[in-house]
């Protein structure tokens, strides 16, 4: 079983926990969901929250239309997305396309940007001792159009791309799985493999190790103000493709309750 993405609109949290998806309405008090079975069986809620009448309403247009968009060719993946506006769009992985002959380019992409008419696709470099490389991008979060922080440790500022500290030293040999920041605050969170959380409380100037109490790998962040503008953050932690449980962590600034 595997926890693998959370979200937090006003006062409802959704956690998709592998291909089963759990429902929290009203106001939470969460520290632990689930714990995985070793014999590989069902999980079981050992906490809720309590539980309101939900409605479902109308649909207030149908008029969408849904376009697919090809990016790259064999091999090419993307991670993740920020959306900034309707016309300012970053998508994030490794990308392969092939060059003027033909054949595959062995260099690839890292990113896409959506300007509001197509994707264009781009090579975000993490430039070490003058050579830059494009390795692929995990993650991607943006704080404004001239905030955008890459999982490789690079930073865009409207415009040009620049190395940043995303917490190198937190997150040395510890691969980085997602980022949720608070753009009001300037508080940023980077979460990875082992149980991994680092937190800055000035956008990326300073850094800490936050004590997560797991070892699982943490896969995804995501937070909203509540009523009262406190901030309510949550985290989920699996190690992908095993049956060794799964934890959900409520972060208060710099504390994890699991």
């Amino acid at each position: 079983m595997e926890a693998s993405c959370v979200f937090v609109v006003d006062d409802v949290v959704v956690i998709n926990v592998h291909i089963r998806e759990v429902f929290l309405f009203g106001n939470i008090q969460l520290h632990k969901l689930a714990t995985g079975s070793a014999s590989g069986g069902d999980s079981t809620v050992i906490e809720t929250s309590a539980s309101v009448q939900v409605t479902t309403m109308d649909t207030t247009s149908h008029n969408w239309t849904f376009v697919a968009e090809t990016l790259g060719v064999t091999s090419s993946v993307l991670y993740d997305v920020a959306i900034i506006s309707e016309d300012n769009i970053w998508a994030v992985g490794e990308l392969f396309l092939n060059d003027s002959s033909g054949q595959l380019d062995p260099l690839r992409y890292n990113a896409a940007h959506w300007d509001g008419s197509r994707w264009n696709v781009i090579r975000v470099p993490y430039i070490y001792q003058g050579t830059p490389f494009h390795s692929a991008i995990k993650c991607v979060f943006a704080f404004s159009d001239t905030d955008i922080w890459f999982s490789n440790s690079v930073h865009w500022n409207g415009q040009q791309f620049h190395n940043v500290d995303l917490a190198i030293q937190i997150f040395t040999g510890v691969g980085i799985n997602k980022m949720w920041g608070n753009a009001a605050t300037g508080e940023l969170y980077v979460v990875g493999n082992n149980g991994t959380i680092a937190y800055s409380p000035d956008r990326g100037s300073t850094w800490r190790q936050l004590e997560s109490g797991t070892t699982l790998g943490v896969q995804d962040i995501f937070g909203s103000p509540d009523a009262q503008d406190q901030q309510r953050v949550f985290a989920v932690a699996s190690n992908k493709f095993t049956n060794n449980g799964v934890a959900v962590m409520r972060i208060a600034s710099t504390t994890v309750v699991l």
